[in-house]
């Protein structure tokens, strides 16, 4: 809020300009939060008048959940801008149990903007102390955070005059250099929010919270968010945020901590700037546990207004929609995101279990029912139900959702996943894809899905300029940077696919589908020894048991042997345990066992396999491709040749 008509508030050493919301100290200029403009010009407004508490939340944050420990924070950022404490104020008189008032002479002129030789800014954000109550949340926030110091930041006056946009800038969190202008996507990470609670269920809730937060502010164009499974392993226990950020390259994080009080849902959070910690906006939140996907909408709101981000009230609509308005319906799909980011069989077996609640509370929930397909078609790639009623139960789950809402970008991502990759029916996939990507611009998964679609297509520049654009979006995905080294090798352009497998290992040592891409390409190079090397290593990884077998014996095989050895194992206990058929298949063509190799193309047909998509590209696939039995594969699999 502001005057009706831009003023000039004067007031000792100090003035404030409605015009473009600074504040001053002479020609200095005092860079404090757009809310802490907003309540001085309040109060200035109303000088020598009570302001109440009720007053200033109506006008501050109209429409939004918040607690009044927001006044005390935004109050203590101008006690320190104006060198004042509460028990000694100059100019803000706190009037217990009630609100403030402003009492200083105050002079009052039309806005000028005067050029003068230099002016400078100074920044306030240190970390302010509450003067008149606090949170246990609050104070846990802040106790993590590092303090900064800034020096003064010379700023020429006449661009000052010119552009009257420095401090908007500089609360956007941006920089000349940060390529973060109007309509650039701006790099954004949620970090787990930290449970003060001390009891699992509200763990779980927070990194379901921190979830839900991520696909509402992924849904804005001009943000591109880390994807929770970016963040996941750093909920597990304490870590360092400066290492943590950098490593997601992100300009903006968002962190924060949740505390649940017999069924009161407190959730503090601030954003902040990564380059050197400036707090842009800070805020509590409380409501009932029955509310908290509504509170986590009025924090995607306030996020988006902190960064200057403008939100249509349809897409305001659209992202509210999601929620269900039965409150234990949310609750059980936060836990239930919580078991999906995590992965692994027991895992997803118990998000199912959630979800199903979750829509059982609330048979209207269409978000609940994309959680659960995709959790079956999750399920099937780990080998934890039978692949055709896995994707039988996630086609009616997904075709529930987009009944209930057309407008969910997530829903259609999993219904072009299984269009491409079990029905293997492309135009209808595309279509699903595109929808996805169009409601949803910034969900990595879907770039990264339709990419593979692409190559299955025949389109494999298309399919790799949507992989490099999901990799864009989450740089520190394992998994999207192993299928874009993927896509290198079918493409057969080895040494990227090796470059970009080895950046998988700089992340995520030892992660067994990025060694099997550099077996694969390695292979493709004849170089045998890392061919052995990392074909060796994947197994031990992925397969339970193999990694202290003590076989050691791998090193004294030639490549030959070592393919025959692996087609053995493969059809055998435990290796074949952890096949499909198209695994096996690949393995029988290593061993030029050219007839066992189709045997199993034939069950990988029948099962309509994963990776079946793949058999025209992978150059595996070479040493049979002039066999009429291939030709037939493809015809039968509705697969281009």
């Amino acid at each position: 809020m502001q005057s009706q008509s831009p003023v000039s508030y004067k007031f000792g050493d100090y003035s404030l300009r409605t015009e473009d919301g600074s504040l001053w100290c002479g020609h200095e200029r005092i860079a404090v939060t757009q809310k802490a403009v907003e309540m001085l010009t309040l109060l200035l407004e109303h000088r020598g008048r009570v302001v109440t508490r009720e007053k200033i939340i109506e006008a501050l944050w109209p429409d939004t959940f918040v607690d009044e420990n927001n006044l005390s924070v935004t109050v203590s950022m101008l006690r320190k801008a104006f060198g004042e404490s509460a028990s000694s104020p100059k100019f803000i008189e706190t009037i217990p149990r009630k609100g403030y008032r402003f009492n200083a002479d105050v002079t009052e002129s039309a806005t000028s903007l005067v050029i003068t030789e230099s002016e400078t800014m100074s920044t306030v954000i240190e970390h302010t102390e509450i003067d008149d109550g606090n949170t246990v949340a609050l104070a846990e926030l802040r106790s993590g955070l590092r303090r900064q110091q800034y020096i003064l930041v010379p700023v020429a006056a006449a661009l000052i005059a010119l552009f009257a946009f420095v401090g908007w800038t500089y609360f956007r969190g941006g920089n000349e250099n940060s390529g973060s202008g109007a309509g650039t996507s701006r790099p954004i990470a949620v970090l787990p929010f930290r449970d003060l609670s001390g009891d699992e269920r509200s763990k779980q809730i927070s990194i379901g919270l921190a979830d839900s937060l991520v696909t509402k502010l992924a849904s804005i164009p001009e943000l591109t968010v880390r994807p929770t499974s970016s963040v996941i392993a750093l909920a597990d226990g304490p870590y360092d945020v400066k290492a943590a950020v950098e490593r997601l390259k992100v300009e903006n994080y968002l962190e924060g901590t949740i505390q649940n009080n017999a069924g009161q849902m407190k959730v503090s959070v601030q954003l902040v700037r990564a380059a050197d910690g400036f707090v842009i906006w800070a805020e509590s939140f409380e409501d009932s546990a029955a509310n908290i996907l509504k509170l986590q909408d009025a924090i995607a709101m306030r996020v988006f207004s902190a960064m200057r981000i403008k939100v249509s009230p349809g897409k305001r609509e659209t992202m509210a929609r999601k929620e269900s308005s039965n409150a234990e319906a949310n609750s059980l799909y936060l836990r239930a995101r919580y078991f999906w980011n995590k992965r692994g069989t027991d895992n997803i077996k118990r998000s199912i279990e959630l979800f199903e609640e979750a829509v059982e509370k609330d048979p209207a929930f269409a978000l609940g029912f994309v959680g659960i397909s995709d959790a079956y078609q999750m399920l099937s790639e780990y080998g934890g139900i039978e692949r055709k009623l896995a994707m039988d139960r996630a086609r009616a789950a997904v075709t529930r959702a987009i009944e209930l809402d057309d407008q969910m970008g997530e829903a259609y991502c999993s219904l072009g996943y299984l269009q491409a990759f079990y029905d293997w029916d492309f135009e209808a996939a595309e279509v699903s894809f595109k929808r996805a990507i169009e409601l949803s611009p910034n969900h990595a998964t879907a770039h990264q899905w339709f990419g593979e679609l692409r190559a299955a297509q025949g389109r494999w520049e298309e399919g790799i300029v949507q992989m490099r654009r999901a990799a864009e979006i989450d740089p520190v995905s394992p998994i999207i940077l192993t299928d874009v080294a993927s896509l290198y090798y079918i493409g057969r352009r080895y040494n990227d696919a090796i470059e970009t497998a080895l950046k998988v290992e700089e992340l995520v040592p030892n992660f067994a589908m990025a060694h099997y891409f550099l077996a694969f390409s390695y292979a493709q190079k004849g170089m045998e020894e890392e061919t052995k090397k990392y074909y060796h290593s994947a197994d031990a990884t992925w397969i339970p048991g193999l990694k202290n077998s003590g076989d050691d014996s791998y090193s004294t095989l030639s490549l030959k042997e070592l393919y025959k050895r692996r087609y053995r194992n493969a059809t055998n206990p435990p290796l074949s345990d952890y096949l499909n058929g198209y695994q096996k298949a690949m393995a029988a063509v290593l061993a030029g066992d050219h007839d066992g190799t189709f045997m199993w193309l034939e069950v990988a047909l029948a099962g309509r396999d994963r990776w079946f998509v793949n058999l025209p590209m992978d150059p595996i696939w070479d040493p049979i491709r002039s066999d009429p039995r291939y030709a037939e594969l493809l015809r039968r699999g509705g697969l281009r040749g």
